[in-house]
């Protein structure tokens, strides 16, 4: 069972990321704090440095606006979802990792500092994002899987 979380800031998401590694959490999901940080970091790290790869131009072109309007849409992510094999902490066989945590945390606060009118990476599938659909899409993913972690 998922608990309701929305983040409005990157250092919400940060603050959360520290409250649930200082006091504890129970894991309602099949990821624990550690692989959902390292998940969500390899989005918020690509974003800021670059992913160095790109989907192929068909997968771009058909399921990158459906994908991008999803979430873009105020409604929830549903759990299973799909996604890339490098981001995904039990194909990379990564256990609770403190590292993770803390480079979640950092990464969150860079972009925190991401305004508006500058830019970042463009996104292997949904392609060129501003700032604030960035900020969007980001948000909600670490709401959606920080939903499957109970503080105690």
């Amino acid at each position: 069972m998922q608990r309701e979380i929305q983040f409005k800031s990157y250092e919400e998401v940060a603050r959360e990321a520290e409250r649930l590694r200082d006091g504890g959490y129970h894991s309602r999901g099949k990821w624990n704090l550690g692989q959902a940080c390292a998940h969500l970091s390899y989005y918020y790290r690509g974003a800021l440095d670059g992913f160095g790869t790109r989907m192929p131009w068909i997968i771009r072109v058909t399921f990158g606006p459906v994908i991008k309007k999803r979430y873009l849409s105020d409604k929830p992510l549903s759990p299973g979802g799909i996604t890339a094999p490098p981001s995904d902490p039990l194909k990379a066989g990564r256990k609770e990792d403190a590292a993770a945590i803390d480079e979640l945390i950092a990464l969150a606060r860079r972009l925190e500092k991401v305004a508006d009118g500058e830019s970042l990476h463009p996104s292997p599938v949904l392609g060129e994002l501003s700032v604030a659909e960035w900020r969007r899409i980001n948000l909600k993913h670490a709401a959606h899987h920080f939903s499957f972690l109970e503080p105690k």
